[in-house]
């Protein structure tokens, strides 16, 4: 058999991160700094940039409010019940502001926590199914692809339900290679109850299902009796059990907001329904959507995208791992996959339960490479995976001179040329050993390339390019310096939840809509509003202010703030964005200083002034 690939370059002579793991212990202390340089890595990309809307100020403000206002039980966002998701991701968030104070890496560091949380148990199960290796492997490549990254980074509750939902997904499996052990029961329901604390329902089905579909598929290599089930079912009875000790109180606390909208609009709705833009509506828009988790994973595992054909071609050829690791692997993936392919509402975020899993096939495929166990067919992929890679490397190369020059921004080219000119060479690299087959050298690039790529990027370039995007920050420092911290703040289309936690009122001090604070048939709106007594700010637009035909010079108002912005909430869309103060005096410009009088020599009298 012929092969086009050079497969006598000394594989075993190239560069490789994970060529000496060395012994267990050894091994898993590599792992637990393998976790905590992956969490570096998203703290730092934390800290280097403001919160984007819509969710991550949303979380951000409901945390905030729940630590100012002392209520634990109920999450609020803006003075009204958030009921989109349960405690425990703003309680994680509490832990942190109680420490730390009200910053954006805080409030995201329940997600940078969660991420390297959950690469640490992919090595663990990793270490189970294909050895030390292939874990330490996995989780780098879990950890340093481009979904993981971003969400690592994301005040949100998703990295902490992917922490939890694999948390519960390893005691399994340990069960599946080991036998039964006291711990898995209890452990199960615990990491199940975090779970559905993250992020209600969808944490019990994604490790639910991948239970059941796992036990199915791997049914002729570990039968799974009714001991076992029976088991199964007590720990999921328990897990709701111990979610809802908090939820049947908040509800009870929320006059039965919490269930109504919280399951009813935000579980039920979401499933047969689009929300927000997150979907195709209509039979034929909703079947045009199902294979969109398709390319959302192509580029969500980027960089490991490169490795993404040769997988799927050795794991449907059998020719990586066991029938049990590979029923694992189809068990774990595929349900989740389904079931939010079949969802109305689409997210990118909702497939990320699978990226583990993902990680440990290809981890596995590169060590049956290492061992020279894959065919001529797996090498033929392996080639054709620089077809996924090569066009996204591209793109990432030129997105900020594109971005550039579409914002008008030349600086912004000029402060994302480092980390465009190291991802040029990492891209070299990678393609270049994959060419020949060196698949250790291409993973040494990619897996310490790619998160200082990242880290550079993130430092460099985000601040500048959020001078474009963002606004609520100098929005908020705006009404502030002229009303102070108490200020009374309206909205009148423009509502975005930065605004609302960069101003960081009192929980009392909701921002509301100006149709809140006037009264119907009683004349235009904001007429109304500028006609109320006492101090007030309205956030607006100019196109806002347009359709309202409203002339704020005219009704006495001050504008204190000026900016323009790309609102990429509503598609992309430029505005103008105005703040508007009511019954405020600004300052008038300084005056320069008269210049000095010449010195009046000795003996003469100075003229008398002009008049």
């Amino acid at each position: 058999m012929t092969r086009e690939l050079d497969l006598t370059s000394g594989e075993e002579d190239q560069p490789d991160l994970l060529s000496n793991p060395g012994t267990d212990r050894g091994t898993t202390l590599a792992a637990l700094g393998i976790a905590l340089l992956l969490m570096a890595v998203y703290l730092i990309m934390s800290s280097s940039t403001m919160l984007w809307d819509r969710d991550e100020p949303r979380f951000s403000r409901a945390a905030v409010e729940m630590y100012r206002s002392g209520d634990y039980l109920v999450p609020r966002f803006n003075g009204e019940i958030r009921p989109h998701k349960p405690a425990l991701i703003y309680w994680l968030m509490n832990a942190g502001l109680e420490t730390f104070g009200v910053h954006e890496w805080v409030l995201r560091l329940p997600s940078a926590f969660g991420m390297a949380m959950t690469a640490f148990i992919t090595f663990l199960i990793g270490k189970r199914m294909f050895g030390g290796r292939a874990g330490l492997r996995a989780m780098i490549i879990f950890g340093s692809a481009a979904m993981p990254i971003y969400m690592g980074t994301a005040a949100t509750a998703d990295g902490t339900l992917i922490a939890w939902c694999t948390a519960a997904v390893y005691p399994f499996v340990d069960r599946l290679y080991r036998g039964p052990r006291w711990w898995h029961l209890p452990a199960i329901a615990l990491a199940l109850a975090m779970a559905q604390m993250a992020k209600g329902p969808v944490g019990l089905a994604v490790p639910g299902f991948m239970v059941i579909a796992t036990g199915f598929f791997c049914r002729k290599q570990v039968r799974l009796g009714g001991d076992f089930w029976g088991g199964y079912i007590t720990a999921i009875v328990a897990s709701i059990g111990l979610f809802l000790a908090w939820g049947v109180a908040a509800n009870y606390a929320s006059g039965g907001e919490l269930a109504k909208a919280g399951l009813g609009k935000h579980v039920l709705h979401r499933m047969f329904n689009p929300m927000e833009g997150h979907g195709a509506s209509g039979t034929l828009g909703y079947l045009a959507m199902i294979p969109v988790y398709i390319p959302v994973i192509i580029f969500g595992l980027f960089p490991w995208t490169l490795f993404v054909p040769a997988m799927f071609s050795a794991l449907f050829g059998r020719r990586i791992g066991t029938p049990l690791d590979r029923a694992v692997i189809f068990g774990w993936a595929l349900p989740t996959f389904i079931m939010m392919s079949l969802v109305a509402t689409k997210l990118p975020h909702y497939i990320l339960p699978i990226f583990p899993p993902l990680a440990l096939a290809i981890a596995a495929m590169i060590e049956a490479h290492k061992r020279d166990e894959l065919s001529e067919k797996d090498h033929h992929w392996l080639r054709a995976g620089l077809w996924f890679f090569v066009p996204f490397a591209l793109v990432g190369m030129a997105a900020p001179i594109v971005g550039g020059i579409l914002l008008g921004d030349w600086s912004l080219i000029g402060k994302a040329m480092p980390s465009t000119i190291l991802f040029t060479v990492i891209a070299i690299i990678a393609v270049g050993a994959v060419r020949k087959a060196q698949l250790g050298r291409a993973t040494c690039a990619l897996a310490i390339g790619f998160p200082i790529v990242m880290v550079v990027a993130s430092v460099l370039a985000l601040p500048q390019l959020e001078e474009s995007f963002k606004v609520s920050k100098k929005v908020a420092t705006a009404i502030r310096g002229t009303l102070g911290d108490a200020a009374s703040v309206c909205h009148a289309g423009y509502e975005e939840g930065s605004v609302f936690f960069y101003l960081n009122l009192p929980p009392e001090l909701s921002v509301k809509s100006i149709y809140q604070l006037v009264e119907d048939g009683k004349g235009p709106a904001m007429q109304q509003w500028a006609d109320l007594e006492g101090k007030g700010a309205m956030i607006t637009t100019a196109s806002e202010l347009e359709v309202q035909k409203f002339d704020p010079a005219a009704a006495g108002l001050k504008e204190i703030f000026r900016g323009e912005v790309v609102n990429y909430s509503k598609g992309m869309r430029r505005q103008t964005v105005i703040v508007l103060a009511r019954n405020v005096s600004v300052p008038a410009p300084a005056q320069p200083a008269p210049a000095p009088a010449p010195p009046v020599p000795e003996g003469h009298t100075p003229p008398p002034p002009a008049n």
